[in-house]
């Protein structure tokens, strides 16, 4: 909660001319704010991985080398 109140003013200058001159503020100021902030959060990340991974070794052989 913020509250804030303000409450008068007064000014008065003098002129050149020798005016008197006032003024006269009467400021009545009311300020009230409720913030209320409700923030939910549900993140549920799944990360599944499989990974097969065969190495094979094939042998070619020369057909000719049956033959010798």
């Amino acid at each position: 909660m913020l509250a804030f109140k303000s409450k008068g003013i007064a000014l008065t200058w003098i002129s050149e001319a020798g005016l008197n001159v006032g003024l006269d503020v009467d400021l009545d100021v009311d300020l009230d704010v409720d913030l209320d902030v409700d923030l939910d959060v549900d993140l549920d990340v799944g990360l599944d991985v499989d990974l097969d991974v065969s190495l094979r070794r094939d042998e070619f052989r020369n057909p000719c080398s049956y033959y010798g």
